[in-house]
């Protein structure tokens, strides 16, 4: 089937967004999902695309993708989707796509054409069971049930393996009986005219993955009950979940999440999954192992062509965040190779997490020790600042501010305590945040300040880095609690009538409650920039900063270029993650006129980045597009297992 839908997506009217549907007539009852190609004239335009499945009444939604470079067509692969809206009639009767383009520019316009819109079909050797059912009877964790039937099928998409995705409402015999392998990634239960056919198989001894949730009724009484104890997620830095096999049944006490977050670095992930699926299906484990030897010789080759154009020069900056205060996994405790892997990279300087909203990494007078920093034999800021000494990398501490994280003990009391003394955010309905910290409660204002002048005036780093300095998620419904709105009420010198509506139904009154919040949160970064520069001019103070300067401002009271216009700022890192460098480009092009003489670093997504061969081509065009624009530099997102195996490849040695 041949498809062109000519989208004129440009407008000029006030949406910044604007979709078309495209009328198909597709059956994706085991089918993984789709692959199109895309084409448009000018990505550095748009913000984002986003895909949607239209079925009957209802949608399947939503994923984000790009399109690389301007003019060509690329294919694009489009999974099953695991958000669900409204009540659609199944994957069976797919009868539109939707495609929604987001601009940064109300008033630019760009053409994009989409064709070759085709399922993508398997023999069925292979096939993941989605709990479809299970997501419908606890709507709260729908999209996360699903989610890991998608992480599945993406695993064996990038080993070289095409698997049937299947709802559980419409598993048929004659699925399972073309079927090799079975996969239930996360079903507590079947529906009950499916429960029979899985039963059945399971009485023939065929092969099947149990994950996490023993599907009640599938199994043996004698074999349930030996899986219950296994449940529960891996303990250790580079541990696995527990496994049973008995014959050709294997039950996984965890969900598989990709790999990174259960332990390793991304080569021992890869060899766990196939070693997990060798116990059921040793041939299909073999040609797995082939595909990723062969990638690997193709990434190496991709790597050698690009290296020269990488290799940093003169002047320039490259920056990276490090999630952990422990670094990279594979690395526990030791910070020296992954410090001395940058500085071969050609990386000058990092940014650090060790520093949450209601804990830290490191001793404190202002802030409790953090349950990952805990029960150590070493200290992680010391060990880090050390290294980065050593190599000459410049270290700087980065915060999440705002926020109390969980679910260790500690932590879930700490929120308890919080939120009985009103220090926790408030939303548009009254619903009391769990995480977020109100910046209008005067301790967690001392607190936020306090922590960030700890660090740079005592801990002897080269700098400390804003990270979620803004409202909590979905800015627009937050803060609503009584101490915001007595000190809105005073600053407007009357009361809000009818609260909260008022403030978005007269447009004067939601313009002053978005100043309101701007003033909130200045009040907190101006004094310690101002003191900071003051008695530690040495110590510099960046952010990272949502990359819509207009809705950061409007809605999150993140008003950054605000910040550098006052000179709070040495250097902002926006997020401005993309595959894309003419996505990425546009998006930091926009930027630069706002920077009054700042360091504009932006954020370069590795993370967004496709973990095929094609990852130093788009490193190595995002720095080309930094280069040009004559930025001195990127902040690269982020320092993982996977990114270091990466970057070690490319010593500038």
């Amino acid at each position: 089937m041949v498809l062109v839908a000519g989208l004129a997506i440009g407008t000029a009217s006030a949406s910044y967004r604007v979709q078309r549907d495209i009328p198909v007539q597709l059956d994706l009852t085991d089918a993984a999902g789709v692959t199109f190609e895309a084409k448009c004239d000018d990505p550095s335009l748009l913000s984002r695309m986003v895909f949607y499945y239209r079925s009957g009444k209802g949608w399947y939604g939503n994923r984000g993708f790009e399109v690389d470079k301007a003019g060509e067509w690329q294919r694009i692969r489009m999974p099953k989707l695991t958000r669900v809206e409204l009540k659609p009639s199944g994957w069976g009767k797919i009868d539109a796509v939707r495609l929604a383009a987001v601009f940064r520019d109300k008033d630019r316009t760009c053409g994009f054409d989409v064709r070759n819109i085709t399922p993508i079909r398997s023999d069925g050797e292979v096939l993941i069971v989605r709990g479809a059912s299970c997501g419908r009877a606890t709507p709260a964790l729908g999209k996360e049930i699903l989610d890991y039937a998608m992480t599945f099928d993406e695993t064996f998409d990038m080993l070289g393996v095409t698997a049937s995705s299947v709802d559980d409402d419409d598993l048929t015999a004659e699925h399972l009986a073309r079927a090799k392998l079975v996969i239930l990634p996360y079903n507590r239960t079947l529906p009950d005219d499916k429960l029979p056919l899985v039963r059945e198989y399971v009485r023939q001894g065929r092969p099947l993955l149990m994950c996490y949730m023993v599907t009640k009724g599938v199994l043996p009484p004698a074999l349930d009950k030996k899986c219950h104890p296994l449940r529960g997620p891996a303990k250790g830095e580079n541990a696995w979940p527990k496994r049973l096999q008995e014959g050709n049944f294997v039950f996984l006490g965890h969900v598989w999440h990709g790999g990174l977050s259960m332990g390793g670095t991304t080569d021992a992930s890869i060899d766990y999954f196939c070693g997990l699926i060798g116990l059921l299906h040793p041939a299909l484990a073999e040609r797995m192992r082939a595909e990723r030897n062969a990638r690997a010789v193709r990434l190496r080759q991709a790597i050698a062509a690009v290296r020269e154009k990488t290799k940093l020069r003169p002047g320039e900056r490259r920056v990276i965040w490090a999630h952990s205060p422990l670094g990279p996994r594979g690395c526990p405790g030791d910070w020296e190779k992954p410090v001395r892997i940058l500085k071969d990279a050609g990386f000058t300087d990092m940014l650090v997490n060790m520093c949450w909203g209601y804990g830290c990494a490191y001793d404190s007078k202002v802030l409790p020790r953090a349950p990952v920093a805990q029960n150590l034999n070493w200290e992680p800021l010391d060990a880090c600042r050390a290294a980065c000494r050593r190599h000459g990398i410049k270290m700087h501490v980065w915060r999440v501010c705002w926020q109390v994280f969980g679910p260790p003990r500690s932590e879930v009391d700490a929120r308890k305590k919080l939120a009985a003394e009103g220090r926790m955010q408030i939303d548009y309905d009254g619903n009391v945040s769990q995480n977020w910290l109100c910046p209008n409660h005067p301790a967690n204002r001392q607190l936020e300040m306090d922590a960030m002048l700890e660090l740079a005036l005592e801990k002897d780093v080269d700098g400390i880095h804003y990270d979620y300095f803004r409202y909590a998620d979905f800015s627009a419904k937050w803060c609503f609690c009584p101490r915001c709105r007595a000190l809105f009420e005073q600053d407007l010198g009357r009361p809000v009538a009818h609260w909260p509506q008022d403030v978005r139904k007269d447009k004067d009154l939601a313009a002053k409650w978005g100043a309101f919040k701007r003033k909130t949160l200045s009040g907190v970064i101006g004094p310690v920039a101002e003191r900071v520069h003051r008695e530690k001019p040495g110590v510099e103070i960046s952010i990272a900063a949502r990359p819509d300067p207009v809705s950061a401002r409007d809605e999150d009271g993140q008003n950054w270029p605000e910040w550098c216009r006052k000179g709070w700022l040495d250097f902002v890192c926006p997020m401005d993650y993309s595959d894309s460098a003419a996505v990425y480009a546009g998006k930091f092009r926009a930027q630069m006129p706002l920077m009054h003489g700042v360091q504009l670093l932006p954020g370069m997504g590795f993370t967004h980045f496709p973990e095929d061969e094609s990852e130093p081509r788009r490193f190595a065009e995002q720095i080309e597009a930094v280069r040009a624009a004559g930025l001195p530099g990127f902040t690269f997102y982020s320092y993982t297992a996977r990114s270091m195996r990466f970057l070690e490849q490319f010593s500038n040695k």
